[in-house]
């Protein structure tokens, strides 16, 4: 059985809905803007693993960066099950408030 990666949003691979659609663009730039950084720009999924290493950052706050990324691909990838299983349509403005509260609790 060959496994189905397409992008339900695009008919895309699944990197995707990370780093090469207008959604995630959007979730990048203003996580970028939020958090006071050089903007992402996010060609691979690697590139958003190592972010925080390259954005001129140092100690506590790198770590808190990391930590937002990694909610920002969670977010992305529950709305893309959003899309896939309840047709609800990504709304970049919700997805950062979300990605904001819930990285406010965790980090």
């Amino acid at each position: 059985m060959v496994e189905n990666h397409l992008c339900v949003w695009w008919d895309e691979m699944v990197e995707h809905i990370l780093t090469g659609c207008h959604i995630s663009a959007g979730i990048w730039n203003g996580i970028s803007i939020w958090c006071k950084i050089p903007g992402m720009f996010v060609f691979h999924v690697n590139d958003l693993v190592e972010m925080h290493e390259h954005c001129a950052i140092s100690g506590n706050k790198k770590m808190v960066i990391h930590g937002i990324i990694i909610i920002g691909r969670w977010r992305l990838w529950t709305a893309r099950n959003e899309k896939a299983f309840s047709s609800k349509d990504p709304n970049v403005v919700e997805m950062i408030a979300e990605i904001k509260t819930v990285g406010f609790f965790v980090v």
